[in-house]
């Protein structure tokens, strides 16, 4: 009864579905909990299943400048394209200008780093394409001068490999298939 809570749309023709009911996304992308779901195609009497997957993208670009004293400036830079550009771009369409920095606090910590963290967005009020954050800030004792000093190997500052293994760890039970991106020897 529970399976099939409200209806969305079946375009043969582009062999897409189009969930009108969520807003801020763009046409034809579905949100995650709406992906790999039970569907039933009225016109046919066939059930079917909406995709599991969908195209995404994302370039980023980290640049750490190190000071004399151990200081760091950074600048950071992700684009995303497809479903995660959606997510983003109606998360910061809906957050307050506070909100927005203290989201771009809250992914530096998620580094295990402390400093400040400036953070701008693309065009929120776009329906579609691409959607582009950047942050800035200041972390200081990056590098102790005197001794040896652990640098984190940073990919990112938001949806790096420390954070999504955080996630998957967090998950009480696995109902998906775990992402391998490399096989490690």
């Amino acid at each position: 009864m529970s399976a099939i809570n409200h209806a969305i749309l079946w375009i043969p023709e582009l062999s897409t579905f189009a969930d009108t009911t969520v807003g801020g996304m763009s046409f034809g992308t579905l949100p995650p909990n709406v992906m790999d779901r039970p569907v039933l195609l009225v016109d046919e009497g066939l059930l079917s299943r909406t995709s599991a997957t969908q195209p995404r993208e994302r370039t980023a670009r980290v640049q750490i400048d190190v000071d004399a004293n151990g200081t760091v400036n950074y600048a950071y830079r992700v684009e995303d394209a497809g479903y995660p550009a959606e997510l983003e771009r109606n998360t910061f369409r809906r957050a307050t200008r506070q909100r927005a920095q203290q989201s771009a606090a809250n992914r530096l910590l998620l580094t295990g780093l402390h400093g400040t963290a400036q953070l701008r967005t693309g065009d929120v009020s776009a329906t579609d394409g691409p959607f582009a954050t950047s942050m800035q800030g200041k972390v200081e004792h990056f590098v102790w001068r005197d001794g040896t000093t652990a640098v984190p190997a940073l990919t990112s500052l938001a949806g790096g490999m420390s954070s999504q293994m955080q996630a998957w760890l967090a998950e009480p039970a696995r109902t998906q298939p775990w992402a391998c991106r490399q096989r490690i020897r």
